[in-house]
Order: C-alpha cells, then sequence, then structure tokens
C-alpha cells in the first residue's frame, strides 16, 4: 500500500473519530445557546456560557453573570444551582430587608433566615407540587464563612434521601448558594426496607470488618442514593474500637 493511501486512510479515521466525538456531545449536551436571560428572585439576569460539566451522572451546564456568579441549569435547561462569588448578589424581596430577627441572638438570626430561605426554596424548586415534600433540616450554627445552610429534603418511608436543595445564606440576609442538581430522582421509588432488617446488615458489616476486636458503633444516617441505576440505603456508622476511632460506610441494596 502507498504512503499517500495510508494518509488518506489515517485522514478519514481521524476525521471519523472526530465526527464521532462531536456527534455523541450533541446527542448528550444538545445545543447550549451561547447567551442567554433568565428571572432570578425578581431580577433579569444576563448570562454567557462559560462550561460544561458532568458530576456523579448528572449533567449540568455552567453560565456566568457579569459579576462572575456561576448559574448551574440541567440537560432540560432547568435551574439548579448558584454559586456567588462576590459579597453576596441583590434579589429585592429576598434579601436583607426582609430578615427580621427577634432579637440579636444567633438563634433568633438563624431562624429569621430559615424563613427567607422556605421562600427561596419555594421560587426556585422546578416543580411546585413536590414543595410539600420536603423537610427543612436547618443548620444549628454559621460555618467560618459566616454562611448557615438550610437544606430542603425529601424522605420515603421515613428514610431521607439525596434528593436535597440547600440554600446558603450569610448574616446579611445576601444568598450565597443555591443547589440542587438531584430533583426527581427518586420520585418513582417504592422503599419497602425495613429499619431492621437494616440494622442486622450494619451489625454484620462491622463485626465482619473488626472481627477479633471489641468494638463500639453507632448508626449516624441512613440516606437512599442512586448509583449506576441503582438504588442504596447509604448507612453512616461511626466505630471506636480499643485502637482507634473511625467512620465507616455501607450500601445497602434496596430491591
Amino acid at each position: 500500500m502507498g504512503r499517500k493511501k495510508k494518509n488518506i486512510i489515517i485522514i478519514i479515521c481521524v476525521l471519523s473519530i472526530v465526527i464521532v466525538y462531536f456527534l455523541i456531545n450533541f446527542l448528550i449536551w444538545g445545543i447550549v445557546p451561547p447567551k442567554k436571560k433568565i428571572y432570578f428572585l425578581n431580577n433579569e439576569v444576563s448570562l454567557k456560557y462559560e462550561r460544561k460539566k458532568r458530576n456523579n451522572g448528572i449533567i449540568s451546564v455552567v453560565y456566568k453573570d457579569s459579576a462572575g456568579n456561576d448559574y448551574i441549569f440541567d440537560r432540560n435547561g432547568k435551574l439548579t444551582g448558584y454559586y456567588d462569588v462576590g459579597g453576596g448578589a441583590d434579589f429585592p424581596g429576598y434579601d436583607a430587608a426582609e430578615i427580621n430577627p427577634s432579637d440579636d441572638s444567633d438563634e433568633a438570626l438563624i431562624y429569621s433566615l430559615g424563613q427567607k430561605a422556605k421562600t427561596v426554596f419555594e421560587e426556585l424548586i422546578i416543580d411546585k407540587s413536590r414543595i410539600s415534600q420536603y423537610e427543612l433540616i436547618t443548620s444549628e450554627t454559621f460555618t467560618s464563612y459566616g454562611v448557615c445552610q438550610f437544606s430542603f429534603v425529601k424522605s420515603i418511608n421515613g428514610f431521607n434521601t439525596n434528593d436535597t436543595l440547600s440554600i446558603a445564606i450569610d448574616r446579611d440576609g445576601k444568598i450565597k448558594s443555591y443547589t440542587g442538581s438531584r430533583q426527581g430522582i427518586f420520585d418513582n421509588l417504592t422503599v419497602n426496607a425495613d429499619r431492621s432488617d437494616i440494622e442486622k446488615f450494619i451489625d454484620e458489616k462491622v463485626n465482619s470488618r473488626y472481627k477479633n476486636q471489641t468494638v463500639k458503633y453507632n448508626v449516624n444516617s441512613m440516606t437512599i442514593d442512586k448509583k449506576k441505576n441503582k438504588f442504596y440505603i447509604r448507612c453512616f456508622v461511626g466505630v471506636e474500637t480499643e485502637e482507634y476511632i473511625t467512620g465507616d460506610e455501607y450500601e445497602y441494596r434496596l430491591k
């Protein structure tokens, strides 16, 4: 085979790979507009496309506003996240003017911020009909960054799921972040697991891992999660042996 013919074959192969690559990306991502305008908490915001990302199987598209803040959208163009990179954006009706703690204590301020978080949650959740399915779990303190985290968690049959919408608000009532990329992934899931069966599963796992040792353990949480299209109850366990204290994680497969 002549060199010229070999070069032609190589060029065809390279072009084929490039075409397949772009075709796969198109099928996954679709057409991503370079610019878009949205209404975000009573504000019209102009956005520019920044990048695409995939995290734990969740496909997202990231845009930025003129201040550099991130807005994350799912593959259907629904807003599932926001990250502030500056001093906190001003959103009329959602920020400091509406924060009215009953006294100067952190407890009163966190409660007041929590009421504001509920309003933000109800505005940003994609499917408004699902609002009642979530329960607010409030952080009891401010982080070292001066924000308080408010998480709205969907539960099924008494088990919390990883379908969580989290909102971080600073002391001044500024919204610092919003995350909710896993909305709806457990909507069709039925959980018939019995806690006693899960506790027995954990006991067997712990005693198998720390055989011939004196061990104490405490189940810190059980959370329904999804991995590779399979559903699990992810169990976080605090373990204490004669030598050290550690934490383990076990996955109880749902049938």
